[in-house]
């Protein structure tokens, strides 16, 4: 008797600080859908809330509340009026207008009874699917702590905004070129302390535009939190080319350095009126 105690004693020792250490966001029903047998929902969280760890506490939940369901499609934003409206492009809607209430949409938590159980999490969620640069999918349950495809220093980057090249009563840039910056990742996640390293770009208004939305891009990624600021370079390159059937003529290129690793080179999305 006494040896059973001891191990169930053992195993509750193993279990509490695992259980402590899953800390479930705060989030908010939004558009949602149930028939009884499948439920697809929208919901909103903080920011801060998207990295990994914490969506797998948020996926548990929701698998806990809804897991009766044979299916789970939850969609998770970063806004809460967002949330409330139909995020689908319909031959009715507006594609500008719609494309950028898809940028809040920073993870999905898919649910299949028997068959599968998924987060997708991505900074920059107009570039989804087989590819991406941007998503990482974690198949649930997990062991261990879930990595990200994008980080720094550990620390997961959580949004990765949408560009939108275009300034009001003006035409498309045709520049082509590049800038470098830097800047400081504070504990809360956020980027400032930005100062231009190096720029390519031919001086006068255009070079100055585009320097502005790399600064400005820049300022509105969001890292995960963490003990200590980070400093991090981004390069971003510009490309213009006479555009083609179904392409787009503007590219933005993003290479982000880290110590002692390869850079990671991504593309941003562009968001067009």
């Amino acid at each position: 008797m006494k040896q059973v105690a001891f191990t169930v004693f053992t195993l509750l020792i193993a279990v509490v600080p695992a259980l402590a250490q899953c800390s479930v966001p705060k989030y908010r029903v939004g558009k949602l859908a149930d028939d009884g047998n499948s439920i697809a929902m929208h919901i909103s969280i903080d920011v801060q809330d998207f990295a990994p760890q914490r969506l797998v506490c948020l996926a548990s939940t929701l698998k806990r509340h809804y897991g009766d369901h044979k299916s789970i499609l939850c969609e998770i934003f970063s806004d809460r009026r967002t949330a409330e409206k139909d995020v689908i492009l319909t031959g009715l809607d507006d594609p500008p207008v719609m494309f950028k209430l898809t940028t809040f949409m920073h993870a999905i938590y898919s649910y299949r009874q028997d068959e599968s159980e998924r987060l997708y999490i991505n900074p920059d969620p107009l570039q989804t699917g087989p590819g991406s640069p941007t998503e990482t999918i974690i198949s649930l349950p997990v062991a261990g702590t879930p990595q990200c495809k994008i980080q720094l220093n550990g620390r997961c980057l959580l949004v990765l905004p949408t560009i939108w090249p275009f300034r009001s009563g003006t035409e498309e840039t045709k520049e082509s070129g590049s800038v470098a910056l830097s800047g400081r990742v504070a504990p809360d996640g956020r980027v400032g302390a930005i100062r231009i390293l190096r720029c390519h770009l031919t001086p006068g208004e255009e070079g100055d535009f585009l320097k502005d939305l790399a600064a400005k891009n820049l300022r509105a990624w969001r890292f995960e939190t963490g003990p200590h600021p980070d400093e991090i370079r981004v390069t971003y390159y510009y490309r213009y080319s006479p555009p083609r059937p179904g392409e787009t003529s503007f590219h933005v290129e993003v290479q982000l350095g880290q110590a002692n690793k390869s850079p990671v080179e991504m593309s941003l999305s562009i968001l067009r009126p």
